[in-house]
């Protein structure tokens, strides 16, 4: 983890002062020791505080986390009542299976499926007990099994519908009150690190967790969280800390620390989802744009210390440095959520961007190895949220020259095609501001779906880049991307097909082939002869004649989805109902839709009535 003063002060720091914080066995040593300390108070909050801390280092400390947690996997508060005194005492008087570590795939597999049986045919009162906290955690640390482990898990997760188990879970913890018992909370924050992690792309490469989550309402469930009027306010206050132990003492100071995590995880769980592109309509059906925007605007310095680090107060400070970088993980998840899920005509939300690039871009230089994390953030996917950022945010002018060389670097010494792809696309997006330029370069390759689109996109990343006198020229500015995308597929498969001679034994003779080829040509000009006669009166049409057409035609209806059409456009309709059909589609169901509840007789009842016209 980053310092508070190597992060937010957005200076460069010298390899051996990043090495001190982030590689160092010492670190690790000192940690070990406040962990251990820390979990003898018997403090529930500090527990989740601590683990999350770990869950936060890079993958390199994981083998140690888990030796470290098994120390506090029995530390339980004392002062709490839980919901069922029956499991209480049977905690007390015997170990539970899942605590006797698995030593075997299957073994693990069979555990996994009994702490999910649990957990669905548990009552609502007991969701509050010690036996759903022990499932909990035994959830919480699947991520650390052997990785020859996790896809059968993974299956198992996906075949016991966890999502739909989890999201019933939160809604009741939700109701229960995440602020009003120290109990419900701590539950509540062991389900989201759950959800977290097995959401993770790195964990669902697939996205079968993610899409299983999303149908269930996940992202509507974490958006309404962050929705919240009392987190942003609470998030708002500014902390001076003169008398540490006197302050977090404090309930107030609790409950901020509280809304903290809940907030982190809520974000962690979006910025998971958000990677999958067909899920941004989830996102934009509950707005999740500008409330995600509001998280970016946060403070940099909520916490400040006013005291002097003693062997009394070096807890007390680890605490307060640990809250600030969640406070930064917040505003950096933020930033990297918004790309994923904004429009175009939307870049100013990233406006506070500008103040979280000095933080991402220190993450990105402490970066050694392929396989270390930031607040949770791999070095591929911080790399990638740079990039984004770069296009959706314009915010080259923060690039430092250190930056591109690293990044050069390491595209000269790296041999892992996903590592040099983020690279080399972040240097690209980097270089140029392209709108600043009067170029217009925007192609949503996460965001693009079906056809041809689908197929180009996921063999290699396209620019299209077309200067402003070239797109607001009158043959060009009406023809969606779409339609001439497929233009230039046509062009280029009838140049292949006319360049490329036959071979094979089911290849027809030449002369064959001529004749066919001959055939479809005047095939061709017989129907362009018949749809020119008629589009020339069809093109003189005003806006009075096309309404009277769609009275004829039985579509009075939804007439003023055609309003301001004349001739000319409903004969640019027709072009792109023949070469981009799934635009012309798009378009008529939304524009219909509009004035009128459209059936599917309507859209069918135009397209027929489109087609007798210009054939």
């Amino acid at each position: 983890m980053l310092s508070k003063q190597l992060i937010m002060s957005g200076q460069s720091k010298s390899n051996e002062d990043l090495k001190l914080r982030s590689n160092s066995a010492e670190f690790l040593h000192s940690f070990k020791n406040a962990f251990i300390a820390q979990t003898n108070i018997s403090d529930y909050l500090a527990h989740v505080i601590k683990i999350k801390r770990l869950a936060k280092m890079p993958l390199q400390f994981l083998a140690k986390r888990r030796k470290i947690r098994r120390i506090a996997m029995d530390v339980e508060s004392s002062d709490e009542s839980y919901a069922d005194e029956d499991a209480k005492s049977e905690a007390a008087s015997q170990i539970s299976d899942i605590e006797n570590e698995a030593k075997t795939f299957e073994e693990y597999t069979q555990q996994l499926e009994n702490a999910l049986n649990i957990l669905s045919t548990m009552k609502r009162e007991e969701y509050e007990s010690r036996t759903a906290l022990k499932q909990l955690k035994f959830l919480e640390n699947l991520i650390h099994q052997p990785k020859e482990w996790i896809s059968g898990a993974k299956l198992k997760l996906a075949e016991k519908k966890f999502p739909e188990l989890a999201m019933t879970l939160m809604g009741i913890y939700k109701e229960k009150g995440l602020m009003v018992r120290r109990i419900v909370f701590v539950h509540s924050i062991l389900l989201y690190n759950c959800v977290a992690n097995f959401t993770d792309g790195e964990f669902d490469k697939e996205g079968l967790i993610r899409k299983q989550a999303a149908d269930v309402g996940f992202i509507e469930f974490a958006v309404e969280i962050l929705n919240n009027p009392s987190y942003s306010e609470s998030l708002k206050k500014s902390y001076v800390i003169e008398n540490p132990a006197k302050v977090i003492g404090s309930d107030d100071f609790k409950n901020y620390q509280k809304i903290l995590w809940i907030v982190d995880s809520s974000l962690t769980i979006l910025y998971n989802m958000a990677n999958i592109p067909e899920l941004k309509i989830h996102f934009r059906e509950c707005n999740a744009v500008t409330t995600i925007a509001e998280y970016t605007k946060l403070k940099s310095e909520t916490v400040c210390t006013q005291f002097e680090e003693t062997p009394e107060t070096k807890e007390y400070m680890l605490r307060l440095n640990e809250l600030q970088d969640i406070i930064n993980a917040i505003r950096v998840t933020s930033c990297l959520v918004l790309p994923l899920i904004m429009n175009e005509d939307e870049d100013n939300l990233l406006a506070q961007a500008n103040e979280v690039l000095p933080l991402l871009i220190g993450l990105i230089h402490m970066y050694k190895k392929a396989d270390q994390r930031f607040y949770g953030f791999s070095f591929v996917e911080l790399v990638e949220g740079l990039s984004k950022i770069m296009v959706k945010g314009r915010m080259h002018t923060c690039i430092d020259k250190s930056l591109v060389n690293l990044l050069l670097d390491i595209m000269n010494t790296n041999d892992d095609v996903k590592l040099l792809e983020c690279v080399s696309s972040a240097i690209l997006n980097a270089s140029f501001d392209e709108k600043a330029l009067h170029y217009n370069v925007w192609m949503d390759i996460d965001n693009i779906n079906g056809g041809v689109l689908e197929s180009m996109a996921a063999a290699k990343q396209v620019f299209t880049v077309t200067s402003l006198s070239y797109q607001n020229h009158v043959d060009f500015a009406t023809i969606p991307f779409e339609e001439a995308f497929a233009v230039l597929i046509r062009e280029i498969e009838t140049l292949r097909h006319d360049l490329t001679p036959g071979t094979g034994p089911n290849v027809l003779d030449y002369d064959h082939a001529k004749v066919f080829k001959n055939a479809y040509v005047a095939s061709l000009q017989t129907t362009n002869t018949r749809v020119a006669e008629t589009e020339n009166a069809v093109l003189k049409w005003d806006g009075t004649a096309v309404r009277q057409w769609m009275i004829q035609t039985g579509l009075r209806n939804t007439e003023r989805a055609l309003a301001g059409v004349n001739g000319r456009l409903l004969w640019r309709l027709f072009q792109m109902k023949c070469s981009a059909p799934e635009s012309y589609y798009r378009i008529v169901d939304k524009y219909f839709d509009r004035v009128w509840f459209t059936q599917m007789n309507d859209i069918l009842k135009f397209d027929d009535a489109l087609e007798q016209l210009f054939r």
